[in-house]
């Protein structure tokens, strides 16, 4: 189906249901930047909020952002190191250099609990590990740490291997900071999805999956209501990344960060 509607203005129709026809089911809708991303900041990563989260089927694992300095302070916090493992890892992708990775999982092996758009139609599952993509910044203040990080020498080389190119392509982007997360193969593995021009539906019964238009143009409707103000359709507000938008594609750890 086409989409509903194209306006920027964030109040929703009156006319249009709220409620997720199918629960237990993941909307994503298309935006303008030809993405699919969930209409909802309240998503949960083991305690972690990330608020921009796009469908990306061609990442292997799940690739989650650190939008700023502060929220490297409240990974910290929120996964500390005496209960957690905190493991630099390279990650072959279509940029200028291999990306680092921050990987953390829990000591006692347990999974990391997952809810997403919790706020309208929570969506529950869980994932072995967490994977964090890292800019010169992130690295730079990991460095000045002082607790146990495995892999703390990649942390050094990717700083030196950014320097390097700034020198030769001081206006390039490199290893620029991600503000939304890769929804790839580590959750999406075992999923039925269907896709159209406008939305994405992702469910673990293919019995419950929409068969008509009309069914997926009814599941649009409802994502669009849930939108939240400052959350705008059109843009989402990303700065999309585009030669690193199949980072993890070729990462050695799909299978642990399997559920």
């Amino acid at each position: 189906p086409s989409m509903v509607s194209t306006s920027t203005s964030n109040s929703p129709s009156l006319s249009l249901p709220t409620q997720n026809p199918t629960p237990g089911s993941l909307l994503f809708l298309f935006n303008a930047k030809n993405h699919y991303v969930l209409p909802s900041k309240h998503n949960s990563f083991g305690g972690y909020t990330v608020e921009r989260v796009i469908h990306d089927s061609g990442c292997t694992t799940t690739l989650l952002p650190i939008p700023s300095p502060q929220h490297l302070q409240l990974l910290i916090n929120t996964f500390p190191v005496h209960l957690h493992n905190w493991h630099i890892k390279m990650s072959r992708n279509a940029g200028p250099i291999s990306s680092r990775i921050l990987q953390i999982t829990r000591k006692d092996g347990t999974m990391f609990p997952i809810v997403l758009c919790s706020n309208v139609s929570p969506y529950h599952t869980s994932i072995a590990c967490l994977r964090f993509s890292l800019c010169l910044q992130d690295a730079t203040d990991l460095l000045a740490t002082t607790f146990t990080i495995a892999g703390r020498p990649l942390l050094d080389s990717f700083k030196q291997e950014i320097l390097l190119l700034q020198q030769y392509l001081p206006n390039a982007s490199i290893a620029p900071r991600r503000n939304y997360a890769l929804f790839g193969q580590t959750l999406l593995r075992g999923m039925f999805q269907i896709q159209d021009s406008s939305v994405t539906f992702v469910h673990p019964d293919f019995s419950r999956l929409p068969r008509t238009e009309d069914q997926l143009v009814a599941h649009y409707n409802v994502g669009l209501t849930w939108i939240p103000l400052d959350f705008d359709l059109l843009t989402f507000e990303f700065d999309f990344i585009d030669e690193m938008e199949h980072e993890d594609t070729y990462s050695d750890d799909y299978l642990l960060c399997m559920p």
